[in-house]
């Protein structure tokens, strides 16, 4: 974990105790970081939020969301997560202005909602911003 900014770095294969921006260690030895790939698979960069309740008891669902980033091609993922573990995603087309916009399904209404993005496939990006419009159901509080 980045303790300046909060982010956390994640490697899925290794077992990682410290990590430096070059270095990580374990209990098999020090390691050297560097490279295009992550043990030959590429390195694909994902943001989640985790779950919680965004605001009010009222069930809740995404009428779009937005993202700021400095990609000017290609494809992105966004990713709604649910109380029962569920995923739904749904493509981002990059758009060259800044700003790119991905429609979710309308048939979401949950209290408990977490989001991801994610651009596959090794392709560097740098994302400035995430606006998620959520709208809570005016009169829904379970199911």
């Amino acid at each position: 974990m980045n303790t300046l900014n909060g982010a956390v770095t994640e490697y899925s294969r290794f077992a990682f105790q410290s990590i430096t921006p070059r270095l990580a260690g374990s209990a098999l030895g020090l390691f050297q970081l560097g490279g295009d790939t992550d043990a030959g698979e590429p390195i694909a960069g994902r943001i989640d939020t985790g779950a919680r309740d965004w605001g009010g008891t009222q069930m809740k669902g995404v009428a779009a969301a937005y993202f700021s980033l400095r990609q000017t091609s290609g494809e992105a993922i966004f990713a709604v997560g649910v109380e029962d573990g569920s995923v739904y995603t749904y493509p981002v087309a990059l758009r060259a202005k800044g700003v790119s916009r991905a429609d979710p399904g309308r048939g979401i209404r949950e209290n408990f909602l977490s989001f991801g993005f994610e651009v596959p496939g090794g392709q560097a990006f740098v994302l400035s911003g995430i606006e998620v419009d959520i709208r809570a159901s005016k009169t829904r509080r379970v199911a």
